[in-house]
Formats: C-alpha cells, structure tokens, sequence
C-alpha cells in the first residue's frame, strides 16, 4: 500500500491531502434510536436524490464538474460510512524513498549516557616543557625557538615564523591543528606553497570562518532537526502553529512536504531549523497538545547523520517532498448486496484501478464553483467574476446567508460588518476597508488587498471556500486590474487553475465512454520517459495553491521566481501521440495522459481533441488560444494520468456490534501495545477496512467512489448517511466519547 491523495478538507488540495468537509447533520427527534445494522441485500449502484434538510441547499454534484463515469459498471455498487470515527481515517506519508513514514518511537533524545561519559578518559592538561617538546619535534628547534619568542613578546620581536617546507600534507595538517589546540585565540597557522607561516592571532582572523568554532548543530549532523508528527483531528498547520508559539520561534523554522487531513489519524515528517530534538521531545507532556504526539528522534534510517542517537539533517522539508500517502480507510454500516459483491468492487480496485478525476473539493462546497469563477477570469469578465464569488447562496449557515443577503441588497459594509461573524477574517477585513475607505464600495482593488493579505495570514472561513471578496457593482478598469495583479500569483491562479481541472474531468469522463479503460487507441497521448517531472510540476501546482490558502504560498512564491525553483523557465514535458499500432502495442491504458488546456500542451488526435474545443467553445473559450492579455491567466498546461492505480491494495471485512469501538490501530495504538481490533462473526454492523497507498496528486475519494459506485458530493453523502451519524448521535448527546474523540461522520 504505497501511492496517494488524502481525502482533505481543503477545498484545492496540497502536497498534500484531500477529502469533502464535513456536513453536519440535524438530529432526529428519537435519541435513543439506533442506526440501522448493516445488512447483504440488494443495492443499485445509482444516486438517489436528496430528501430532507439537505434537498433544500442546492449544492454541487460531480456531475456539475464532469464526473459521471465508472470503470466496471458490471460490478454493482455498495454504502459505507466513512470518518464516523477520526481512526476511521488514517494518513501516512510516503517519503521520497517509498517508505511508509510511522511514529515508532517517542524516547527522548539524550546525549552520551553518564557510563559513555566515564568511559572516555580526561585528557590531562600538558605542562609548558611538554609543548614545547612537540612542537619542537614538529618543526625542529630553530623554528620552535623563533616561535617561543614571537608568543613570549606577543609578537613585538617577532611577528611571524616560517616553517621549513613541508611536502607531506599530513604532516601539514599536523602543524595546523598543534596550533589550533594549544594555543587557540593566540596564534594562526596558514600555508604558502607548502610552507606554513605561523604568525600572532589579529582581530580580523575572528571574522574568518576556518578560526571559528564549528556550530552546534553543524557538529550534530545538520541544522534542521527532523522527527516524525502525529496527529488526530488537528490541521497540520495548527499544530505547526502551536509549537511556534510554544518555543517562541517563526513558524517558518518548520517544513514538511504537505499538509495533511485535519479530520483524520495523520502522521508525517517535519523539519525544524535550529531546534534542538529535546525541545520538541518535551512538548509530548504538555496537555495543550492533545491527540498529537511527536517522536522518531532515534531514527537510523542509513543515508541521514545521526549523532548521539539524534536526528538531524542539512536540508529543510518541502512542499511536494514525498511520493505519496498510504491509507487505511474503514468504512462503517456497509449495506451491500453481498460480501462477493464487496469483494468484487474491490479486486477491480486493485487490478484496474479508477478514474484520475480531480476530486470535489478542487470545485469547493458550496452552490458557486470554483470552476465558474475561472472561467469568468479566463473570458476577462472581471464584474462578473466578483459577483459569482460573493453571491449569496443557500446551504450557508444562517449568520452568513444573512450577512451576504444584507450586503447584496444594501451594500453596507457597515451594517453588513456587524452581521458578520469575527471569525470570518476575510471577510470582516474587507467591509472594514470598504467602511473606511475614502471611495467607499467602489474602491474594489482596495477590497481585493484585503482579500490577498486574509488568505496569506491563513484565516479562511473552511465553510465558506472563496467567497472572500465583495462584490461592487462597478466594472474593474485596467487600472484596478493592476492593483488586482499585486495578490500573490499563486492565489489568483486558484480559480482558473479549478477550470482547467473541470475541463480534464469532463475530457475524462469522454475518453472513458467513447474508449473505455482497458487499452490505448489512436490519437491519445503518452509521456516520453518515466514521465514523472512533467506530471510533478502538476503536482507542485496543486500544493501551491493549498499552501496559498494556509498562508505558505508567498514565500515559496519568492523561491520560485517566474519559472521553476531554480528561477528558470521550465518546458513543458515531452509526450507522443499514438498513431498506429506498434505504438499501442508499447504502451497501456495506465501511460495515457490527457491535458489541461493550455498554450505548451499537445491534445489528443482524435475525437477527445474536438471535444476540447466542443465545451470549451460553449463557455467562449479557445483551448488553442489560451495566451491571455493578462499574463497570469495565459495558461501553459499540464498532463495527468487518465488512470491511477493504487499499490498494495488489501482489505478486511469485520463484523462488530458497538458503533464506539475502534476497528483499525493507529501508530500509537501500536506503541501502547493495544490488541488487535477483532472480528465478531455474529456482530450487528459490517465494516470494511481497506489499506492502499496513492500517490501525491491522486484523490482517495475517488478510489472510493470507483469501489461503492455512488456519488461523494457532500450533499448526496449527507443524505445517504443522514440515519447512520444521527443514530450514533444518542451515544453521546453531543458530548465526547470515552477516549475523547467526538463522534461525526463527514464522507
């Protein structure tokens, strides 16, 4: 199990993890019913529509974003919840070596022990005689002589001495570190053409590096310290935040390659700058850190330096710095129509795997996709693109429908200020502007700085994805426009970015009906080579617009310059277009690529190339003309893979009777040697849980809507779940559980 994408809450996906944020579910009138136990019997694999509360907030459906096509329709379908409990789902890294990052151990780091202390022997300190003796041994007794007389004058008498030429370097370095030893801040020793001129120690030689005693942290291996972080229902950033304010030091002295999941089991690496492994050892006993633990501090993984059983490396973590994340997912109530069925589904997981599809939560949550507003920015429909972003929209919790509602229909920022709740920065940030600016709502690039400086401070409302900025019933004139430009670029680019993703997924959704999924034909699209760089930069792109939203993005935008990291353009990858048959005889269906559109990319040459133009055309766009006079939105491309194929693949049915008990163990489970979840053969309840490894660009909800066949929007998923999260809710009664976890159900 070794390749993947977390389900995460963001709505654009980092380095790192993806899956739809959670929605609450009234509670039924009957606390004490139970939910419904799992049963074998018959189910379609279709999408019902919604009932209840959730039918009236019209909200997005896959299908809105060009997700409609299954690999094996033979195989008939089945439910599950998922994340009824955080160890429902759990995430762990994948380093750049293929290895599964695990907590395997929390020690504190020491130094030498006491008893590797006695056992090296003091050096006794040498007398004047015995000094002299072997230096004179070094450098014969003449030049020892001269040297005894330039220290005794302070170099008065004589200001330096020159050593005999010396061929042999050992011999050489020898002399140097006599010196460095014995008389250190007194006398320098520095070789000219094979002779070592040794003269008195002089203020500028302080400045001098080879002089100065070798850093801490250098002696230790490397600056960075790197240890392992494990956390449950706890944002990465957050806990990276936290540890900030803690040992008081700039949150930009950590690294890692991604962000993870907030609501879910998730561990990961992290670099520290210049903090020692015992400090953040220590924060394992302080209570503000609950269900986060960090460790691997002893780690003898072979190509890093340890020293004193230490962890410390040369080079910080970056975004996009692992392969992937493996997954253990355990999918509660499971209804099916039979265990072969469940069986089945999943073989053909793993043998075939899924549709690459970019997940929900690239489009956001909410009624006004993402995607919409792209397109707008592409058309240079400025005006419009406002409104789409601050539209009201139904399904809002009733403070911000009641906020934007007001705003709509008065423009107020005033009034519309007070209505807002204070934890929605972004939003508050610009009515304040709009409430004190001299040009009231018409200065909208003032309002758009405000929006720019919200998100990179990282206070994003998780409920409200996007909808931080105000629409005003202006058009934006060129040189608003230009104020516009000055938000980072990354930030911009989220929107246009979330409408390429919808044009890959419907172009999938195409090849996939026209073609199916067992083999390459004519006209599609390979990549020359491994292919990796070409598809990376994709990935890159991805965690960029994450790490924009949590508040990374600008200084890993100063990094990146215009081009790559190394501040040079980059071409686009080289790819082939299959055009007979010895070329589809070389590849499988697993190397086709399909493109975003853009101005650097080749598309198919066949009929998915016409359907480019067909529904691009029917949004006014051009996939050939994608060079836009506002260079930001002029869109190179990119390639994804039309299928992903996770690794190692396995899973287990389990059979339990408590809707509370764990069923899968968590890393710390494992340390504090807790048993096995087992198997109880007459048990109420079906669960499934499968283990499986994605890589970095690859969503798990759609690996699990390939297996369950049905639909992983939010809205379809609240109603589909609505019974099962509202019958456990009587467990509780809105309290925590016994190990402190409160029970919810987001998938």
């Amino acid at each position: 199990m070794d390749d993947t994408k977390p389900l995460d809450i963001e709505p654009i996906e980092p380095i790192e993890d993806a899956i739809e944020p959670p929605i609450k579910r009234p509670r039924l009138d009957d606390q004490d019913s139970k939910p419904e136990p799992s049963t074998i019997t018959t189910l379609a694999p279709s999408n019902p529509a919604p009932s209840g509360p959730v039918a009236d907030a019209p909200q997005l459906r896959e299908a809105d974003v060009g997700i409609t096509e299954y690999l094996d329709t033979s195989i008939p379908g089945w439910s599950g919840v998922i994340k009824q409990r955080f160890t429902d789902f759990m995430v762990n890294e994948v380093d750049l070596n293929g290895d599964i990052v695990h907590l395997r151990d929390m020690a504190l780091p020491r130094a030498a022990s006491a008893i590797e202390e006695l056992e090296e022997e003091p050096e006794t300190p040498l007398s004047e005689e015995a000094i002299y003796a072997e230096m004179t041994a070094l450098l014969g007794t003449e030049c020892a002589e001269q040297v005894k007389k330039m220290v005794n004058s302070g170099g008065a008498d004589v200001s330096f001495v020159m050593a005999p030429a010396e061929t042999d370097k050992v011999k050489r370095t020898a002399t140097h570190q006599f010196f460095k030893k014995h008389f250190p801040g007194r006398i320098t020793t520095e070789t000219h053409e094979g002779a070592i001129k040794i003269r008195m120690f002089m203020m500028k030689d302080a400045r001098d590096r080879r002089n100065r005693r070798p850093d801490s942290f250098e002696a230790l291996g490397g600056v960075y310290c790197e240890f392992c972080l494990f956390k449950e229902n706890r944002d990465t950033m957050e806990v990276i935040n936290m540890i900030s304010q803690l040992l008081k030091v700039n949150p930009q002295h950590f690294g890692y390659a991604g962000t993870k999941d907030r609501r879910a089991v998730t561990v990961q690496r992290v670099t520290a700058f210049k903090i020692k492994a015992e400090r953040i050892a220590g924060l394992n006993r302080n209570s503000k850190f609950r269900g986060v633990k960090f460790g691997n501090f002893r780690s003898l993984t072979s190509p890093i330096i340890i020293t004193s059983h230490h962890r410390y490396v040369s080079n910080p973590l970056k975004l996009g710095d692992l392969k992937g994340n493996h997954f253990v997912i355990t999918l509660r109530n499971v209804i099916a129509p039979s265990e072969t069925a469940v069986h089945a589904s999943l073989t053909s997981l793993r043998e075939c795997g899924f549709v690459n599809y970019y997940g929900m939560q690239r489009f956001g949550t909410s009624a006004v996709s993402t995607h919409t507003v792209g397109r707008a920015l592409l058309r240079g429909e400025w005006e419009e693109a406002v409104e789409l972003i601050m539209m009201p929209r139904p399904g809002e919790r009733e403070e911000f429908q009641a906020a934007r509602q007001h705003w709509h229909e008065h423009h107020d920022p005033s009034a519309a200020l007070r209505l807002f709740p204070r934890r929605c920065v972004a939003e508050t940030q610009i009515l304040s502007h709009f409430a004190k600016g001299k040009s009231g709502v018409r200065d909208f690039a003032g309002a758009l700085a405000g929006v720019g400086l919200a998100l990179l401070i990282g206070f994003v409302c998780r409920s409200c994805f996007g909808d931080h900025s105000l629409a005003v019933k202006e058009p934006l004139c060129e040189s608003k426009l230009i104020f516009l430009l000055q938000i980072p670029r990354n930030l911009r680019l989220m929107y246009v970015h979330a409408y390429q993703s919808y044009v890959w997924n419907n172009m999938a959704s195409e090849r996939i009906r026209l073609y199916g999924y067992e083999a390459p034909v004519v006209g599609d699209i390979v990549m020359l080579g491994d292919g990796e760089e070409g598809l990376n930069e994709v990935e890159a792109m991805e965690i960029d617009e994450a790490e924009m939203i949590k508040g990374k993005g600008k200084e890993k935008e100063k990094e990146k310059g215009k081009g790559g990291e190394d501040g040079k353009k980059k071409s686009a990858p080289a790819v082939k277009v299959l055009t007979d048959a010895d070329d589809l005889a070389a590849y499988t269906i697993q190397d086709v690529v399909l493109p975003q559109p853009g101005f650097d990319i080749v598309y198919p040459a066949n009929v998915i190339g016409a359907k480019y133009k067909e529904i691009m055309g029917r949004d006014g766009l051009d996939p050939t003309r994608m060079w836009k006079n506002v260079k930001d939105y002029s869109l190179p491309g990119a390639y994804r893979k039309l299928m992903a194929k996770p690794r190692d693949v396995s899973w287990t049915l389990l059979r339990y009777n408590d809707p509370r008990v764990a069923l899968a163990l968590t890393d710390l489970d494992v340390l504090e040697g807790k048993p096995e979840p087992t198997n109880e053969p007459d048990g109420t309840y079906l669960a499934v849980r499968l283990h499986l490894t994605l890589q970095s660009s690859q969503y798990a909800t759609m690996a699990l809507r390939e297996v369950c066949k049905q639909d992983t929007s939010a809205t379809f998923q609240a109603t589909l779940n609505q019974s099962a999260s509202d019958g456990e809710a009587k467990l509780e009664k809105g309290q925590e559980g016994e190990d402190g976890e409160e029970f919810d159900q987001e998938f």
